[in-house]
């Protein structure tokens, strides 16, 4: 378990307010902090529980050999040998053991479309497209790592922990939304997309989100079940 966090778009905190927040999840990654930016529109930060690889090598926020992709990804890839394979890569290809730096890789090569046919895990990914000037939020099919996410005053702000949504200073004027307060009442747990607060929100299982610096967002699912007929 790690914990991913970071704000995309115009009128970023500063990078001390940054840290701060980021620190709400270091229950989850006791191992190391990191922190990236691109000194103009985005903030990544990451706190790391260290499991396939134990070295710096493996530390997060993590770029592209073509400098182009950042990633912070909370999560486990089952089957990252086999897609390092149809990269036609080798251990020697990569600077750590990880499968982050694999699925990086896959991103870089593949795209992202393509890349999600192939991944076998759960997850929550934050990839960032230097180029584009593009944020991507992507889920695991089955929902199973937390991708919260609120866009206000030109900046989307991103995490693993609702917390460093919430208390993040675009948030000032917190309302409940009724919906998700019945919702929790009722089931014991608020169905995504939506979250607590207004103008918060989840990134749904199977789902990619993307927003641009003009905060245009665009999405898709990548993953649906499909439904049961259940005759009697």
């Amino acid at each position: 378990m790690c914990g991913i966090f970071g704000e995309f778009g115009h009128s970023l905190i500063s990078k001390d307010q940054f840290i701060n927040l980021n620190a709400l999840s270091q229950n989850r990654g006791p191992d190391m902090s990191g922190y990236w930016t691109d000194h103009h529109h985005c903030q990544l930060g990451f706190n790391r529980l260290s499991i396939l690889d134990l070295s710096e090598n493996g530390n997060q926020p993590m770029i592209s050999s073509n400098e182009n992709w950042v990633i912070i990804m909370n999560g486990e890839i089952y089957n990252y040998l086999e897609i390092r394979n149809k990269l036609g890569k080798t251990a020697a290809d990569f600077n750590s053991r990880t499968d982050t730096e694999v699925v990086l890789s896959a991103f870089e090569n593949w795209g992202i479309k393509e890349t999600l046919k192939h991944l076998n895990g759960i997850f929550a990914i934050a990839l960032f497209d230097k180029k584009e000037n593009t944020m991507h939020f992507i889920r695991d099919f089955a929902g199973v790592k937390p991708l919260y996410f609120s866009i206000c005053n030109n900046v989307v702000v991103f995490a693993s922990q609702y917390d460093q949504i919430f208390k993040h200073p675009i948030n000032k004027n917190l309302i409940i939304r009724q919906e998700s307060l019945k919702d929790y009442i009722r089931l014991g747990y608020i169905p995504a997309p939506n979250a607590f607060f207004q103008n918060t929100w989840q990134v749904q299982p199977g789902e990619v989100i993307s927003v641009n610096i003009n905060m245009e967002v665009s999405d898709y699912k990548y993953y649906c079940f499909e439904s049961l007929e259940i005759k009697y």
